[in-house]
Formats: structure tokens, sequence, C-alpha cells
């Protein structure tokens, strides 16, 4: 079946001992900087671009999104994991998306 199939992909890739995007967040999470964690995967890294072009497109589009954005900033070093995690608790709570989308 080529859903199970796309789903198996997807897993491994986000959580296989070999998936560059894990091994460059448990490097950052050890306190390498980002730098010194591509160096040391020594391959392309697909979720730095990723980030990048997710947060364009949520600015031209007016779309917020707080998770994406920290994930951004801490792959770029603005930021630390566990400041990333303060802004997202200190966030004021409302709803994520407006209530038309679901009447």
């Amino acid at each position: 079946d080529a859903r199970r199939g796309a789903r198996m992909a997807l897993t491994v890739t986000g959580a296989g001992g070999l998936s560059r995007n894990r091994r460059l967040g448990l490097a950052l999470g050890r306190g390498s900087s980002i730098a010194d964690a591509v160096r040391e995967i020594g391959q392309v890294v697909e979720s730095i671009q990723t980030a990048d072009e997710v947060m364009r497109q949520a600015d031209a589009h007016g779309v917020e999104l707080p998770i994406a954005g920290n994930v951004r900033d801490v792959l770029h070093g603005d930021i630390t994991p566990a400041e990333g995690l303060k802004r997202l608790m200190a966030r004021e709570q409302k709803a994520e998306y407006p209530q038309s989308l679901f009447d």
C-alpha cells in the first residue's frame, strides 16, 4: 500500500537514527551551535531551509505560526530551545483558527 509506505518513510525521516534532521535536533539539544552540528553531519539538513520557507510563506499570507517561528529561531541560533518553549508557554491562550472554518 502506497500510503503505508509514505507513512513509514516519513516516520523514518523524522525518527530514524540516520535522519539528518533528527541528528541536527539532538545536536542543538546538546548545546551545539548550528554551524558545528551541520559540519558534524556533513550533509544538507533540509529542515533549516524548510523552516525559513515556511515562515516566508506564513508572513506573505498573514498566517501566525508560533511553533514554526520558534523552530526557525532555534535553528538560526537566535534563541535556545528552552527560550522557544518559554515563549510558546507565555502566549495568551486563544483559538488558533477562525471559528468560521468549522461552521
